[in-house]
């Protein structure tokens, strides 16, 4: 996942997700739902719903990667 550089579709449609989590200020258990995971592959059909823990990992690092773009400007 790239902040602020090119991205593919699913890279996309990933940080769409992951901001929307952040955002909406959603639990993190979210991914783990039955209804959320039919949403998302209504979606994006070739996207596969990552679990807690990856989701936690994959924040992390948008967080560090967007605080790192933040002190560059």
């Amino acid at each position: 996942m790239l902040v602020g550089g090119a991205t593919t579709g699913l890279q996309d449609f990933e940080e769409k997700l992951l901001r929307f989590i952040v955002l909406s200020q959603q639990p993190l258990q979210l991914v783990e739902e039955r209804a959320f995971i039919e949403l998302i592959a209504c979606m994006h059909p070739t996207f596969r719903m990552f679990s807690r823990p990856t989701l936690r990992a994959k924040l992390l690092n948008y967080y560090e990667a967007y605080h790192s773009s933040l002190r560059k400007a």
